[in-house]
């Protein structure tokens, strides 16, 4: 079978030919010129054999929102003038194959025939690629998808692909940046994406499911069980690595060593998801090592519950995170000294306020749209899937209990004008529903 995935994504039974044509139309026709988007040269720390790791998908988010095709070191050029649909591919190389298995590769047959039905209607060999950027000429405006760290460009393949051509053709050279356009369009999701994210929910569940309702001694082994769950409900892998966090390391934002010790009374912040087909999960929950809530636990987890459902009742279409922000954690304080300092508790926190933004888009990406957030002030769109995630962090003591913690609970929202649905509603969140699992 060519391509045995996940060398080819889609999201429809038929190989999403059709909307994957129709979403490169979609980019042409609002650009005047050339548009050049690249493949990683490498997956990740593929560049060090030593560091290699499990990561089955890592294909530029936009290249395969594009086409669908999860290989690195390809390039791809759509020329509006021309209506042509340019691939760059390596040259076949059966030694390649016998060692590394099937690719998309220059001269193969299938590949040909595959991509051509994908729409690409002019394939090349990635030796040729300069050469072809030159033959299509100067004085054009180029489009580039170039990413943003703050107000400098990320140092990417596009970062660098523009230094080159800059220096080819030099004072005739202009281009625009598409990467907002490119958030304008794949921030809203069609009948099928949604298809397949609420599948990819519900796999999440069964997995979680799947792990909660034992005892664990360790992060490590809480962890093993749960990305084995997780990569038996997918061929398609994991949407990030995993946070399995055991009291004050819950408190470390993007914990990920995954390797201490748990004792029974531990409270422990796992944050997780898959990828199904194009889409992910993206899932925070909090549960107790050993299957009981403590009082003091109970209390502040209820505290970041009643300021999640109350932020997820005000999502909807036109709302922005800016105001979704205000609205979690001006509940969050709220609550915080409704139910715990008003009655005696104390706290210490590293912040003051907002440990984090309330959420983010996920789509085809987990923290899909730009990076930097600029888009916290634009009005969320119909049809968009969101995170809600509120979350506290510090140490805090009540009636003689004291713990070092962070809490966190997430789920992930389908937000459209007939109203907004918890994709990740069947995965327990309340104490006593996820004490429940334990009987």
């Amino acid at each position: 079978m060519f391509p045995p995935p996940p060398l080819h994504l889609s999201d429809d039974d038929t190989h999403g030919f059709s909307r994957y044509i129709k979403r490169r139309d979609w980019l042409m026709a609002r650009c005047d010129g050339p548009i050049v988007l690249m493949a990683p040269k490498l997956g990740p720390n593929q560049s060090h054999a030593w560091a290699h790791c499990y990561q089955p998908v890592y294909q530029d988010s936009y290249f395969l929102y594009l086409s669908g095709i999860n290989q690195t070191g390809i390039a791809m050029v759509l020329d509006p003038q021309t209506k042509q649909h340019h691939l760059f591919l390596p040259s076949h190389n059966p030694d390649a194959i016998f060692w590394n298995g099937d690719y998309f590769s220059h001269g193969d047959t299938s590949s040909h025939e595959f991509l051509t039905a994908l729409g690409f209607n002019a394939i090349h060999c990635i030796t040729s690629f300069k050469a072809t950027l030159n033959a299509i000429g100067s004085g054009r405006t180029w489009h580039l998808n170039m990413e943003s760290t703050g107000k400098k460009l990320r140092q990417n393949e596009s970062f660098f692909l523009k230094k080159s051509m800059a220096k080819t053709f030099k004072k005739s050279f202009k281009f625009k940046n598409i990467s907002a356009l490119s958030w304008t369009q794949r921030l809203t999701h069609d009948d099928t994406a949604i298809d397949c994210i609420t599948l990819a929910a519900q796999k999440t569940s069964a997995a979680f499911h799947a792990t909660i309702g034992r005892a664990y001694d360790s992060e490590v082994a809480l962890a093993g069980q749960l990305i084995g769950s997780l990569l038996t409900e997918t061929p398609f892998g994991l949407a990030f690595s995993p946070i399995v966090a055991g009291n004050k390391n819950a408190a470390i934002l993007h914990y990920t060593n995954n390797s201490a010790r748990l004792e029974s009374s531990d409270l422990v912040l796992l944050d997780f998801g898959l990828r199904w087909k194009t889409m992910c999960t993206d899932i925070s929950r909090t549960i107790p090592a050993g299957g009981r809530y403590t009082d003091l636990q109970r209390r502040l987890m209820g505290i970041v519950l009643d300021t999640q459902l109350e932020t997820i009742a005000n999502v909807k279409p036109g709302i922005t995170f800016n105001e979704l922000n205000a609205i979690a954690w001006n509940a969050l304080e709220s609550h915080l000294d409704a139910s715990f300092l008003s009655k005696g508790g104390r706290m210490k926190r590293p912040y003051t306020k907002q440990p984090h933004n309330i959420g983010h888009f996920l789509g085809i990406q987990v923290h899909d749209g730009d990076a930097n957030r600029t888009y916290k002030d634009q009005p969320i769109p119909d049809r968009s899937i969101i995170t809600i995630e509120p979350g506290l962090y510090g140490e805090f003591e009540f009636n003689g209990d004291a713990i070092h913690c962070g809490i966190r609970i997430e789920d992930n929202l389908y937000v459209s004008q007939q109203g907004t649905t918890n994709l990740t509603a069947s995965i327990p969140k309340d104490c006593d529903d996820i004490e429940a699992m334990y009987k």
